[in-house]
């Protein structure tokens, strides 16, 4: 009679692991079609964007949460504000309209997460009005409301008008009213940039990097994992010759930081700055300090440690450098 039972048992096993087995993959191929939609959404503001311009194809997709970085500007968050900005602005010009091309798309777990990169070409008009493009490389990072609606939560890279009159972002982070997850993203943010003070752009960068992760460069394509691992052989081989040059050092601290309900994927932005020293006609050393803002999408990887999979950031006024936002 045991071995009867036994072969039930066995049979259910063998019927719950089928389930879940299908269950399994019909969460990844779900998740396949969800990368799928992004890129297509994507691809579809883009082409708003060259006939009506950039903002106005962003608004259908903004909430109060959503943050744009201008070139040289500070942040505009939240929709309100953004679509108070489009009214200021004619985007009948030919460098108010873009068209991009993502290249890539990744989604939490939980399907709540994404983000999106690729390329560009900008439209410019030189100083003798001859009409030129320009490559260039963006990020999008993505939310899913709660009607299961993709929405636009960062953009970067893509907002080349200069002057939108907003005043600095303030910090949106509330240790007491944080959960774990969001306390460990923002921890190991705080430790790639002291990283960075301590040990050198490079050598962060290098280390907090995921395998298939990139870092927005304002002159020129993205850098990679091989990248930083390059700089970092260059940098030491200038120290051993004697010609390593004035330090550099990169500063920053997260404003504003978002998990997914899986708790694998995650964002933070917030102001940076960066110090470069430059060497004048007679040798002495002088410091240009630089301000701006980053954003970081964060994926926890198979080993459980947290690396960055999209790195990007503009440049901005300082943080005292006050506009008047009304």
């Amino acid at each position: 009679m045991k071995h009867v039972f036994v072969t039930i048992g066995l049979f259910l096993l063998v019927i719950i692991f089928f389930v879940s087995f299908i269950q399994g993959a019909v969460q990844k191929l779900d998740l396949e079609k969800e990368k799928k939609i992004l890129l297509e959404m994507d691809h579809e503001i883009s082409t708003v964007s060259s006939k009506n311009g950039i903002l106005k194809a962003f608004f259908p997709f903004l909430t109060d949460q959503s943050v744009l970085f201008p070139a040289n500007g500070h942040p505009v968050v939240g929709k309100k504000a953004c679509g108070k900005r489009i009214n200021q602005v004619d985007m009948s010009s030919r460098e108010g309209k873009l068209k991009w091309e993502p290249m890539f798309a990744d989604v939490s777990a939980a399907g709540d997460l994404g983000y999106t990169h690729g390329r560009f070409e900008r439209p410019i008009t030189d100083p003798k009005g001859n009409k030129k493009t320009i490559p260039g490389y963006y990020g999008t990072i993505w939310e899913k409301d709660a009607n299961g609606k993709w929405n636009v939560v960062v953009s970067q890279g893509l907002i080349f008008l200069k002057d939108l009159n907003q005043g600095p972002i303030t910090n949106r982070i509330d240790p007491t009213n944080m959960d774990s997850k969001a306390k460990e993203v923002v921890s190991r943010e705080r430790a790639f940039a002291r990283y960075s003070v301590e040990n050198g752009i490079p050598e962060a960068f290098y280390r907090f990097i995921a395998d298939n992760g990139i870092a927005l460069s304002s002159g020129g394509p993205p850098r990679t994992k091989e990248t930083f691992a390059i700089a970092i052989a260059a940098a030491k081989k200038k120290k051993e010759t004697g010609k390593s040059g004035p330090k550099t050092k990169l500063e920053w601290e997260p404003f504003f930081s978002h998990v997914s309900a899986s708790g694998d994927m995650a964002y933070n932005y917030g102001p940076y700055k960066y110090t470069a020293g430059t060497t004048d006609l007679n040798g002495r050393i002088k410091e240009q300090v630089f301000y701006g803002y980053f954003v970081t999408v964060w994926k926890k990887q198979v080993d459980g440690k947290w690396k960055f999979v999209f790195d990007g950031g503009n440049q901005s006024p300082g943080p005292r450098e006050r506009r008047n936002d009304e």
